[in-house]
Formats: C-alpha cells, structure tokens, sequence
C-alpha cells in the first residue's frame, strides 16, 4: 500500500459507493481476502472487512493474517503467526503485543517492519 486505506477507499468514491451495488443500491458487506505463497515455502493467507461506523465513514470490522507451513510436504498446516482483530480488539501469536490503532486503517501495513 502507498497510502492509508482512508485514502484508497475515497479515491474510489468513498466508503458508501463502495458497499452499494445493483439497480436499488443494496449496502452489501465488503472485504477482502488474499492468499500467499511465501519465498520460504511458508503460506500466508490475509482478510479484511469493513462495517460502517459512528466514529468515521467506515471502521475495519474485521482483520486476520495467519502463516502456516506444511509439515514435511504434507497436507497437514502447522500454524507459524497469526493476528486476528475483530471490532477493535486484537490477538496475536506475538507476545507483549497490542497496537493502538485508528478504527479506520488496517493493522497489516504497520507489521512490516516487525520480525
């Protein structure tokens, strides 16, 4: 991302044109969801869903990253790290960790530089 998620939602018209879709302009859910292949043969799978908010035009409702590795080549996952925030609230596989975050940006920007 080159920006906060603020400015890349109202580049496309803002949160409201985003979730309406069809003739009668149903508010329908919105999110995202990606899956990854990582160089070291670990995967990574990443969502995200938006709601909308008293605080702001929208929130991040729901925000989840989990890394998982095969074991031995098998279809069995051995789960790696994960962090899962859900309306504010944030567990992860890392300790000590609880980020103060705006309701309206994603955390998964911020942990790039974390190792």
């Amino acid at each position: 991302m080159v920006g906060p998620l603020e400015a890349a939602i109202e580049r496309r018209g803002g949160y409201k044109t985003i979730r309406h879709q069809g003739e009668q302009a149903e508010v329908c859910p919105f999110g995202i969801s990606a899956l990854f292949q990582l160089d070291d043969g670990s995967e990574c799978s990443y969502a995200f869903e938006l709601a909308e908010s008293t605080d702001a035009e929208f929130a991040v409702s729901r925000e989840e990253c989990v890394i998982w590795s095969r074991e031995n080549g098998t279809e069995l996952l051995r789960e790696l790290e994960f962090f899962d925030r859900t309306n504010g609230d944030v567990t992860s596989s890392a300790s000590g960790f609880s980020p103060q975050i705006q309701s309206n940006a994603l955390l998964f920007p911020l942990l790039g530089g974390l190792e």
